[in-house]
């Protein structure tokens, strides 16, 4: 099992559970075009630390459900991505063992309704998915944009 650092490399882990992508897995735009990162789920927290967003129930405190994404797609890039290219792994950690199992996640995109700016929601498909969490994502450098400044 690799280590859920920011050093993980994702070409080489296998995604664990079953990802549904919308508008469809082999969608492709560019990083640059995202602004936000969404997710949630009915009933549970959510906590980010570096690329993965851990889910914790209060009512069943030893069941963990981790989404990892891979890391080099937080960082401001023009490369295109894939949707089923920017979920690593997504399992439970029933009673905080160690032993994971395989658990369904989905990649959308989204349109955030005040702004008008394109995002994606990541979530945890097993329940309902609730906004709880958002996190901004890079922009381009003004330098990108105007060399020279």
């Amino acid at each position: 099992m690799k280590s859920c650092a920011v050093s993980i490399d994702c070409s080489s882990t296998p995604v664990r559970g079953v990802g549904s992508y919308s508008p469809s897995a082999k969608f492709a735009a560019p990083r640059s075009y995202f602004t936000f990162v969404r997710t949630g789920l009915f009933g549970w927290t959510v906590h980010q630390t570096d690329n993965k967003f851990r889910y914790t129930n209060p009512v069943f405190l030893f069941d963990e459900i981790d989404i990892i994404i891979d890391p080099r797609f937080w960082d401001w890039s023009s490369d295109a991505w894939t949707f089923d290219h920017i979920v690593c792994e997504s399992y439970y950690d029933r009673l905080s063992t160690g032993i994971h199992d395989p658990a369904p996640f989905a990649v959308r995109r989204t349109t955030d309704l005040t702004s008008g700016l394109p995002g994606l929601e990541i979530y945890n498909t097993d329940g309902i998915f609730l906004l709880n969490y958002e996190d901004n994502l890079a922009q381009a450098p003004s330098s990108y944009w105007l060399p020279g400044v």
